[in-house]
Formats: structure tokens, C-alpha cells, sequence
């Protein structure tokens, strides 16, 4: 809206001109550092790939999700047979009391 001729504008309205851009040397002159001026693309992409990340790791909980009991269950059985495989190594080594035979894993290394 433009002001009546003869009054001054309020102090907020006035904008001071943008400072020249600086030189230094023999170089160009530095760009000046806006908020529009800097680089929104790099942020959005930034974005976009933790979006799709995001995304990704949804799509593998929602695939697994159905078949998560039977995959512990490996798991956990596989822990078991880690748990148990010294003390039955050391079970095994003995001879058996009944036919004094070697235990199999003497007759294998011997």
C-alpha cells in the first residue's frame, strides 16, 4: 500500500540495501549467505533417504514379522547346542563304564 506523499515510512518497513558482494584478491567476489541461497537440495535429498530407510526397514519388520517365532526358535536352539557342546566333548571322552570300550572320539583321533 503506498504511503501519502509527505509522510515518512515507518521505521520496519524500510529495507537497507543488500551489502556488495566482498572480493578478495584476484578471486570472485563471495557469495553472500541467505537463507534462501543455501543448498536445499542436498538437505531434501538427505531427507528422502531416511524416508526410504525408514521405509525399507517397515517393509523387512512386516515380511519377518509372520515367521519371527520359527527364526528365534533356531536361534535359540542354536545358542543351546553352543552352551552344550564343551560339556558333552568332555562326556565324550571318558570310556564307558559298562563295556570299558574307547568312546567314539578316541577311536576316531587314534
Amino acid at each position: 500500500m503506498p504511503m501519502p506523499p509527505g509522510r515518512a515510512e515507518p521505521a520496519s518497513a524500510q529495507v537497507p540495501p543488500a551489502p556488495e558482494p566482498t572480493t578478495t584478491g584476484d578471486t570472485l567476489p563471495l557469495p553472500r549467505g541467505g537463507l534462501l541461497d543455501r543448498d536445499w537440495r542436498k538437505a531434501l535429498v538427505v531427507l528422502l533417504t531416511l524416508l526410504a530407510a525408514l521405509a525399507l526397514v517397515w517393509v523387512a519388520v512386516q515380511i519377518i514379522r509372520p515367521i519371527l517365532r520359527t527364526l528365534l526358535l533356531f536361534g535359540l536352539s542354536g545358542v543351546l547346542a553352543f552352551v552344550l557342546a564343551a560339556p558333552l566333548e568332555a562326556l565324550a571322552g571318558r570310556r564307558c563304564s559298562c563295556c570299558r570300550r574307547p568312546s567314539l572320539t578316541s577311536r576316531a583321533s587314534g
